[in-house]
C-alpha cells in the first residue's frame, strides 16, 4: 500500500516567508523545495493550487522564491522542476538568473 504526503500550497508556504524580519538579517542560508511543476497546467488542478492559470502559477513561485532566497544562499530543487516542452527550458532557466540570483540545483527531473 502507497501512502501520499497531502498537497502542499507552495506558493503560500513560501509567501509567509517574505515579510519575516529574521530574513533580512541572517547569513548564508540553506533552501529546499520540491515538485515546483513549472508550466503544468494540471498541477493546478491536481494540487488545488490558486492559480488561473500557468503564467500566473510560474510568475508567483518565481516572485516567493526570489523574496525569501538571498543572494548569498543556497536553492536546492529536488524532484519536478518543470513540465513543459524541452525549448521552453531556457526561459526557466533565466528566471533563475534575475537578482537576487540564488544558485540553484535541480537534483530531481524535467519533463
Amino acid at each position: 500500500m502507497r501512502s501520499f504526503a497531502p498537497p502542499i500550497n507552495l506558493s503560500r508556504w513560501l509567501a509567509q516567508f517574505s515579510t519575516l524580519e529574521f530574513l533580512k538579517e541572517r547569513d548564508m542560508a540553506n533552501w529546499y523545495t520540491a515538485d515546483l511543476h513549472f508550466g503544468h497546467a494540471r498541477i493546478i488542478e491536481f494540487c488545488k493550487r490558486p492559480y488561473s492559470s500557468t503564467e500566473e502559477m510560474n510568475a508567483a513561485l518565481i516572485r516567493n522564491l526570489q523574496n525569501c532566497v538571498g543572494f548569498d544562499d543556497d536553492l536546492w530543487i529536488l524532484g519536478d522542476f518543470a513540465f513543459e516542452q524541452a525549448s521552453d527550458t531556457q526561459k526557466f532557466e533565466n528566471w533563475f538568473h534575475q537578482p537576487p540570483r540564488p544558485k540553484a540545483s535541480d537534483c530531481g527531473q524535467s519533463r
